[in-house]
């Protein structure tokens, strides 16, 4: 199957300090080339808060990130760290209370 670079990512699974949360697509992929991935979608991972590795490290060019089904999330302010974040989409989230962090 052929992805195109704006195509959300849809990573299913669980979240495990301190690995770094990939796609198996991605993991031996260059920087450089991890740098053109505008889009990441997360459903059903089980993370507090949004990973800072995502932000920091492996998705620096991030624009639209899509989180779904993570009850235990509560925290997204390392999301603010997202230089280029065009649109955030959080969905069945009921811990996250406020977006403020993101102001």
């Amino acid at each position: 199957e052929n992805m195109d670079i704006d195509d959300p990512i849809d990573l299913e699974g669980s979240y495990e300090e301190p690995q770094l949360m990939q796609p198996s697509f991605t993991q031996h992929a260059s920087q450089e080339s991890r740098d053109q991935i505008t889009r990441l979608q997360f459903s059903w991972y089980d993370f507090q808060s949004f990973p800072r590795d995502i932000v920091g490290q492996a998705f620096v060019n991030l624009q639209h990130v899509d989180i779904r089904q993570n009850a235990n999330l509560n925290c997204i302010e390392s999301i603010a760290q997202l230089p280029h974040l065009v649109s955030l989409n959080l969905s069945d989230c009921p811990n996250v209370r406020s977006l403020v962090p993101l102001a």
